[in-house]
């Protein structure tokens, strides 16, 4: 499923939280990277049909989410973790995840059953699907909001910071299944986890501010940092970053700091450093 956002802009009072942003999403994993306060969640919730844009056009599968039926028939096809899950701490696993397929207009009971086990055990939460909500860890109620997401087998899965609060091997075990999914529908996940984008993503958008300072594929990314990355035996004046590296080396990020410095190749995170620190800043866009 395809989706297109134009020009869209996203205001609370007087901080612009998103700008003018342009965006095509194709079928396959698209990584949201940004630090905290990019604008991630917003985007997020705008796609989801939860808050309106202040300007500009979204368009999930051909409908427009400017009207209502567009929003009815986008909904439908859409699957959603928000950052903050609002559980019912009163029921159970099963009963949550059992609800919102009620609620994504799964009428047939013995199918809709179905399908709300086959998400509770792609989550690994088969054994505690009788629990209450309530007497769960936090990393297990990340995992049943991802099971919630994926019961209605969404087109379009959109998925807020959805490894927080997992551990490494629940991690693992999301990023298997989110591939999985990839195959043939639009997974949207927003991180500030360079890790989790080169783990699983197909693309990325560097959002900063609430712009898109890149938009392409990880390996793209990562290019954009090629002979900016070094080695150096101690911490340059001249560099945008640096630091201190287990083995001793300063590690550094910017024009070659010294003669003796080594080149060396960058990886995600260092492309990411470098994109972000040579953005605008918040006075020169407004």
């Amino acid at each position: 499923m395809r989706v297109v956002v134009e020009n869209l802009s996203r205001s609370f009072g007087s901080s612009k939280v998103l700008r003018d942003l342009d965006l095509t999403l194709e079928p396959g994993i698209t990584g949201i990277l940004g630090p905290n306060g990019a604008g991630k969640t917003t985007l997020l919730r705008i796609l989801s049909t939860a808050l309106a844009p202040s300007k500009g056009s979204i368009k999930v599968g051909g409908w427009d989410l400017s009207s209502p039926h567009g929003r009815t028939e986008a909904r439908r096809r859409l699957g959603y973790l928000p950052q903050e899950v609002g559980y019912y701490p009163r029921f159970t696993v099963f009963q949550l995840v059992d609800y919102i397929a009620i609620l994504k207009e799964l009428d047939d009971r013995g199918e809709r059953h179905r399908r709300v086990r086959t998400a509770i055990d792609a989550v690994g939460l088969s054994a505690v699907a009788g629990k209450r909500i309530k007497t769960l860890s936090g990393g297990m109620r990340r995992r049943v909001g991802i099971a919630q997401a994926i019961v209605a087998d969404p087109e379009l899965l959109l998925l807020d910071e959805p490894t927080g609060g997992l551990d490494p091997e629940q991690r693992m075990r999301f990023r298997q299944l989110i591939t999985s999914l990839s195959a043939d529908r639009t997974v949207v996940l927003s991180t500030h986890l360079v890790e989790d984008i080169a783990a699983v993503c197909t693309s990325v958008v560097v959002l900063w501010q609430g712009q898109a300072l890149f938009h392409g594929q990880p390996a793209q990314l990562r290019e954009r940092a090629d002979g900016m990355v070094w080695l150096a035996d101690a911490v340059p004046d001249s560099a945008l970053l640096s630091w201190r590296t287990e083995e001793g080396a300063v590690r550094v990020i910017g024009p070659r700091p010294s003669a003796a410095a080594v080149a060396i190749e960058p990886t995600l995170e260092d492309a990411y450093l470098l994109v972000t620190n040579c953005a605008p800043t918040d006075a020169q866009l407004r």
